[in-house]
Parts: structure tokens; C-alpha cells; sequence
């Protein structure tokens, strides 16, 4: 579980300097296929992602609604609207619990997705850590996970691209230790798995742009192509500390 310690002399280091690049949240390809993720509010799309990052491997985790609504990029208000959208979801499970100093928590259960599971996507722990993932707009958010299903790799582009002289047996090396996948899917096929209207692709696109997430490639063989970085090349992590201290009083408690 990735919980992040808040330091005892600033309790609002929310964003830490080990952004994590080592861990993974991974969503079920059955979140696309069935069109669950197309069907949910853009609040519970936002949220979904921070609670897997804080689940162990049994997929429970116990972060507060402002921890969740922080890395998120959202208020409070609409986390709980986000949690309210879950309720009929049948991975998706919520209780109340004391902790030993007899205050009430919220324990969250979402069925982890298998680690063999084919399809399924991952997204590194440093989009959350880094600030990347709160920044960017609504739409944004409901877009990026479909831009990961639909994402694919080439080793020759890749190579070309990275000036790497390798041969086909270096395939996997060269996989495994790669800064970015590709992209070419249509605004479409994007809007019909994400529930987002195709006029609001575009914007979506340059925020994913602005937080690191994505950079054009222009046109390859007629179509539209991108990078999704694995890794972002950017984070925000030390300005949005600063704007979580001047939000939140210093007698506010944050708990997990």
C-alpha cells in the first residue's frame, strides 16, 4: 500500500519527493469493455484511480475524503458525490470503522485486477505523487485511462525515434525500460469508451499535454499519434504542497 507519510514538522506534504515510480495502479480491461468507466460522473472518475493508488493487494485502503479529494484535484463535496457513484458498483465496497484513538473512518474495497490479467492498464504511482493526476481538467481524467486501453507499442517507431541501434532480440529489454507508449486511436472510439463528447477530446488532449502526460508526434501513416509517458517527465509535486497549506487550516487533522 502507498500510503504517504505526512511528515510530523509539515503535515501538508501531501506530494512527497519519492514520487513512487516503481508502483502501478492497474484497472481491469472489463472497466472499458462493459463500459462501467463510460457510465460513471467525471467525481467518481477522478476518484477511482487515488483509491486504487492507496489499496493494498487485497484492494482495501482507508485514505480520508480531504487525503482523497487532494490527489484528486477535487473538493470534498464531490468526492462524496464520486463515492456516491459506486454504491450499485459490485467490485466497489464501503465501510465505517474506529480507529484505537475512537475516531470513525472509511475503509474502501475495490476487487484489485489480476496481475496476469491480459488488457488490463497501468498507470504509474508518480502521475498521483507527482500532482500530475489533480491537475488536470475533468475531462481529462475521464479520458486518460481509455488513451491507456486503447494504447499500443512499436519497436521499430520507438527506436527511431530514441536513435536506438538494437536488433529484434533486444525486444524486450527495450520494452521493459521504455519511456512512453503510442497512441493513434479516433476521437470516436475515445468518446464512446470514456462517456466524454467528442468537442471536449480536444481540450481534454491539451490538458493531458500540459501536465505531462502526453506529447504529439503530429501525423503518422495519416492518423493523429501521440506519446503516453510511463514515467511523467514533469511533477508538481512542491507547488501543490504550498496550495494544500494555504487551503487547509493548520488545526485540521488529516487521517488516512
Amino acid at each position: 500500500m502507498d500510503n504517504t507519510i505526512l511528515g510530523i514538522d509539515d503535515p501538508y506534504d501531501f506530494f512527497p519527493d519519492d514520487i513512487r515510480t516503481e508502483l502501478f495502479i492497474r484497472i481491469g480491461s472489463h472497466y472499458f469493455k462493459d463500459k462501467i468507466w463510460k457510465e460513471w460522473s467525471n467525481a467518481t472518475k477522478a476518484i477511482v484511480p487515488v483509491i486504487m493508488k492507496h489499496s493494498d493487494a487485497c484492494g482495501q485502503s482507508f485514505p480520508s475524503q480531504t487525503r482523497i479529494a487532494v490527489y484528486s484535484g477535487i473538493t470534498e463535496k464531490s468526492v462524496r458525490q464520486g463515492l456516491k457513484g459506486l454504491e450499485d458498483f459490485r467490485d466497489f465496497g464501503i465501510k465505517k470503522e474506529i480507529t484505537k484513538r475512537g475516531w470513525l473512518k472509511n475503509k474502501y474495497w475495490l476487487k484489485p485486477a489480476k496481475r496476469n490479467e491480459k488488457e488490463a492498464i497501468f498507470i504509474s504511482h508518480a502521475f498521483f505523487n507527482g500532482g500530475n493526476w489533480a491537475l488536470l481538467s475533468s475531462c481529462a481524467k475521464a479520458i486518460y485511462p481509455v488513451l491507456q486501453y486503447f494504447c499500443f507499442w512499436d519497436f521499430d517507431l520507438y527506436g527511431e525515434l530514441e536513435e536506438i541501434v538494437e536488433s529484434p532480440s533486444d525486444f524486450v529489454d527495450v520494452y521493459r525500460d521504455r519511456k512512453y507508449d503510442f497512441l493513434n486511436a479516433e476521437p470516436e472510439a475515445i468518446a464512446e469508451y470514456s462517456g466524454i463528447s467528442e468537442r471536449s477530446i480536444s481540450s481534454a488532449f491539451q490538458s493531458l499535454m500540459k501536465c505531462y502526460f502526453i506529447e504529439s508526434l503530429g501525423t503518422i501513416d495519416n492518423r493523429m499519434t501521440w506519446k503516453l509517458f510511463k514515467q511523467p517527465p514533469w511533477i508538481f509535486n512542491d507547488y501543490l504542497n504550498e496550495q494544500v497549506r494555504k487551503r487547509y487550516k493548520p488545526k485540521e487533522t488529516f487521517t488516512y
